[in-house]
């Protein structure tokens, strides 16, 4: 792979790395919990209706936001359970891109409380470990390579962002609900 593309990928799989060996959990978490509450800002306005619109398109691009949330929650759960494994010496399995699993049909003030769970737990896990974590164990990521706990844990801010792009996106598509 070469181009843009390939640039993007190789400056943030740069970014995780040098920040994950130059900072501690600690250091890392103001840039974590921006980007989250940024993705926050973006949905708690939004009606039902809005949070359940899907825009026109497959995949991920047909996602509603409540979809994204769902999406954003389930993989904070899993990369919480993969950073305590690294954090212990274990290597991982990592995780795949676009999984949606759980919580169909709930409500936005429903998945916003999961949200806004799912990091307080991931902050608590990030807190207990600090400064007894292991570095050298890694798990893949599909598209930054090899990441060890804090490389993962600072991969939040990134997902949190590509997600509150996504959910601008969706709020700008043709049809998006007016309230």
């Amino acid at each position: 792979m070469t181009g843009p593309a390939e640039d993007v990928r190789q400056r943030v799989r740069s970014y995780l790395l040098g920040q994950a060996e130059a900072k501690g959990f600690a250091e890392l978490r103001p840039a974590v919990e921006e980007a989250r509450a940024a993705l926050i800002a973006e949905v708690e306005p939004l009606s039902e209706a809005q949070a359940a619109f899907q825009p026109p398109g497959e995949g991920e691009a047909g996602w509603s936001v409540r979809d994204v949330l769902r999406h954003v929650i389930f993989e904070e759960e899993d990369v919480t359970r993969l950073i305590l494994q690294l954090a212990a010496g274990h290597p991982g399995p990592g995780t795949i891109i676009g999984r949606l699993r759980e919580r169909e049909g709930a409500s936005l003030e429903a998945l916003l409380h999961d949200l806004k769970e799912a990091r307080r737990r991931l902050l608590a896990t990030v807190e207990a470990l600090a400064g007894s974590e292991r570095l050298d164990a890694t798990a893949p990521h599909p598209w930054f390579g090899e990441l060890n706990c804090r490389a993962w844990f600072l991969f939040q801010r990134v997902h949190d962002g590509d997600h509150t792009r996504q959910v601008q996106a969706i709020k700008q598509a043709p049809g998006f609900p007016a309230a």
